[in-house]
């Protein structure tokens, strides 16, 4: 036999009775955590469609700041609100001062009160998020 088929015999062979190389567990699958019960009588917050319809009519509020207070003010005497709803009105006043009048208006009427914390990120000046603070810890 030539030199070089003998040597590429005994390479194949030992290629293959060599054992596969280890590959690490699978990772255990996690099951995910149970749904929290929904309680039927908790407050719900503005159905989705309405919301859209609320923001749309803040946006073409006229009077200013003191327009969409006045507007957001009646959507709230009969309405509950998530955290991310109150942080799109919080966006869309316009000034400093009018944007801190609102807190005290909605967060009465947020319905998951452990993301109220997120509301402090829609300021600017320590001060202000210092004061949202207060605000929100207090419903």
């Amino acid at each position: 036999m030539n030199r070089t088929l003998a040597l590429c015999l005994l390479a194949a062979a030992s290629c293959a009775s060599a054992p596969p190389p280890r590959r690490p567990p699978p990772e255990p699958v996690r099951a995910a955590p149970a749904p929290r019960p929904v309680d039927p009588n908790a407050p719900q917050p503005m159905p989705v469609e309405e919301f859209k319809q609320l923001i749309r009519a803040v946006d073409r509020s006229e009077g200013g700041d003191a327009g969409k207070l006045a507007l957001i003010r009646a959507a709230a005497a009969s309405n509950w609100f998530i955290v991310g709803e109150v942080a799109m009105l919080i966006d869309h006043v316009t000034y400093r001062q009018s944007k801190l009048d609102l807190v005290p208006i909605l967060n009465p009427r947020i319905t998951d009160r452990s993301e109220a914390w997120k509301l402090v990120e829609h300021f600017t000046y320590r001060e202000d998020k210092a004061l949202v603070q207060q605000q929100i810890a207090a419903p």
